[in-house]
């Protein structure tokens, strides 16, 4: 698992193959196991591809710059949504896949609830398809610098 998350990278560029839809049911599935506060498990999910896919890139969308995604995955709702998306994005990983999770759904966020038709709150978007591009990897901080221990009795 440690692998997977030191791995992972945010991909814009996609190959054309389709991804199965037994992975993406499979990408969901983990997504639904992740922890929420209270177990209200508040997600939706709404995944699109072909010509939906197309017609939801057209719209005016933060998705500039990003070609040849096979689906994209809205997250409606905004409670424990962060866990739900990184059990996405790893199983994603896992499979040999590349996402983006693309948070900015602000630009054009009234298109896009009124494109999708939903009264529920758009949180974002998860672009998932065949990497065509190897992103160097990007500086992290240290653990010293984020961590700090409290040795009290």
């Amino acid at each position: 698992m440690i692998q997977e998350i030191e791995n992972r990278r945010s991909i814009r560029k996609y190959r054309i193959d389709e991804v199965d839809r037994k992975i993406i049911e499979e990408i969901l599935y983990s997504a639904t196991f992740a922890l929420s506060a209270k177990n209200r498990q508040p997600w939706k999910f709404i995944a699109y591809q072909r010509d939906e896919k197309d017609k939801l890139v057209d719209r005016k969308t933060p998705f500039a710059g990003i070609e040849n995604e096979n689906r994209i995955v809205e997250i409606c709702d905004s409670l424990s949504i962060g866990a739900a998306v990184e059990n996405m994005i790893l199983t994603a990983t896992g499979y040999g896949l590349g996402t983006l999770w693309i948070a900015n759904t602000c630009f054009a966020y009234n298109e896009l609830v009124d494109f999708i038709g939903t009264d529920s709150q758009l949180t974002g978007i998860v672009a998932v398809g065949y990497p065509d591009e190897v992103p160097d990897k990007r500086p992290r901080k240290r653990l010293e610098d984020v961590v700090e221990y409290r040795n009290g009795r």
